[in-house]
């Protein structure tokens, strides 16, 4: 990936990808995702949340306390469409081992508290659970060990999730993660692609999807080979026995 995806949240959204980046709740539960190795959940990192135990609880908390502050002073944003989130996503570069991919994103969390100031960075996951591959332009991708950041979108006191997602606000992030990166690992963040507008997952979710429709046309083809086949055989069959009966009455007249 070339930069951070930024997904809108609204009403229930955030609160239930809080739950499923959540540390202890992807132990706890079952999942369809058959990507989520759960031997190395346990790996996975929380930031910005300080509570050891029941961290989703307390991410919850800290952001619905959040927004009160917002609603009961500043704040004049009280539609109901209202996008009151951010869920963040950023991989680590490539190049790095998986304990320097952890730094990687520890060090892009602070980046996200200067940028959006602590009191709106409710909370950090760092995930390093999930392997898989996925189709990206078509080419085939390998994911890496990323963060998963949820912001609230607070600009000069109001709720506005169209000037936080701002082109301008999106490039200001990526080029500090950038200079971040290099600085401090070596790596460039920023790769010169062209930003992909669709979350990993939604690309994993797609590229299933491409997986399942080749291998149905496949199946056609393969259905279509064995017909052809099939009508060989027996024209093969049909002129076999026609030469024969031709043979045996050659053989009579002489």
């Amino acid at each position: 990936m070339a930069s951070v995806n930024f997904m809108k949240c609204k009403g229930s959204m955030g609160a239930a990808l809080m739950r499923h980046c959540d540390t202890e709740k992807r132990l706890a539960a079952g999942h369809s995702n058959p990507d989520i190795d759960k031997s190395k959940t346990a790996d996975n990192i929380v930031l910005g949340v300080t509570e050891k135990t029941d961290s989703f609880e307390a991410a919850v908390q800290k952001y619905q306390t959040r927004i009160g502050q917002l609603d009961a002073t500043t704040n004049g944003n009280h539609r109901k469409d209202r996008v009151t989130l951010f869920a963040l996503e950023a991989p680590a570069p490539a190049g790095l081992s998986e304990s320097q991919a952890v730094e990687w994103c520890k060090h892009a969390w602070v980046k996200l508290q200067e940028q959006y100031r602590p009191i709106n960075c409710i909370a950090g996951y760092v995930h390093v659970d999930e392997q898989h591959e996925y189709v990206d332009r078509g080419k085939v991708r390998t994911s890496r060990v990323h963060l998963h950041a949820f912001v609230v979108p607070e600009v000069r006191g109001q709720l506005n999730g169209k000037r936080f997602s701002s082109k301008a606000a999106m490039q200001a992030l990526n080029r500090e993660l950038d200079t971040m990166s290099i600085e401090d690992f070596g790596k460039p963040f920023l790769t010169g692609e062209k930003p992909r507008k669709r979350s990993v997952e939604a690309l994993k979710a797609e590229s299933v999807e491409s997986v399942q429709r080749a291998a149905r046309e496949l199946v056609r083809e393969r259905e279509a080979v064995l017909r052809l086949l099939e009508a060989i055989e027996k024209a093969a069959g049909r002129y076999d026995a026609m030469h024969t009966r031709s043979l045996e009455d050659r053989l009579r007249a002489a």
